[in-house]
């Protein structure tokens, strides 16, 4: 990226800025539904301006996920190798990594001479986590039924809600809703067995280690 290009993004990121810092994102989304209910043509120009959420606005946003569309992958690479140097024990090895995120056709994020391991590098907001809910029972399901007698870790950075997903009632049916193979591969080895994710996690808990990096690396994931 030149310095022109780096200059229209900077500007771009203080702009969103500006906008998000004034008030809860969420408040400003929910007045803006109430705002332009029966709204015509000049009250929604009017909001546009009195909101400052015109067409600058909206080129600032396109800009910044253009350029930052793959900071998931940075996140999940970077944040892997420096959790590395504080949970691997002295005499620990790795055998093979997959540092980028999604689906990289190996089976876990990290694999070493002792432990086999997923990472989530997701904060959760305690209301609306569908998604995050989905996606970590899925790794934690993964580890659960791996046959391995290495340790089997889920590092993730928000333990006291993720311990509240895997104790509560949601349906197993919602939860694998979304993933066609995971959701095979639960009912194929047990049926209607179990119905809610709390059923099925205290069946599997003492296999997999739900580890917090926060507590495990301190001061590197707080933001």
């Amino acid at each position: 990226m030149n310095e022109t290009n780096n200059s229209v993004l900077f500007q771009s990121i203080e702009t969103l800025l500006n906008f998000t810092n004034q008030q809860n994102l969420t408040d400003t989304i929910s007045k803006l539904e109430y705002c332009l209910r029966g709204a015509g043509t000049s009250q929604i120009n009017g909001l546009i301006e009195q909101e400052n959420i015109d067409k600058d606005m909206l080129k600032a946003a396109i800009i910044v996920k253009k350029n930052i569309s793959q900071i998931d992958v940075v996140i999940h690479a970077v944040g892997i190798v420096n959790a590395l140097r504080y949970i691997l024990d002295e005499d620990e090895k790795v055998e093979y990594l997959s540092l980028g995120a999604g689906n990289t056709g190996k089976r876990f994020d990290v694999e070493t001479d002792k432990r086999i391991a997923e990472f989530k590098f997701i904060s959760w907001s305690g209301k609306s986590d569908t998604i995050r809910q989905n996606s970590t029972f899925k790794d934690f399901f993964e580890l659960a039924e791996y046959t391995t007698s290495k340790r089997k870790c889920l590092y993730i950075l928000d333990k006291r809600n993720v311990l509240k997903f895997f104790n509560n009632n949601r349906a197993l049916d919602s939860v694998l809703s979304k993933n066609e193979s995971t959701r095979k591969h639960f009912y194929d080895l047990y049926g209607k067995q179990f119905s809610t994710v709390s059923q099925y996690y205290d069946y599997k808990k003492l296999e997999v280690e739900i580890i917090d990096l926060n507590e495990v690396c301190p001061g590197v994931f707080e933001d």
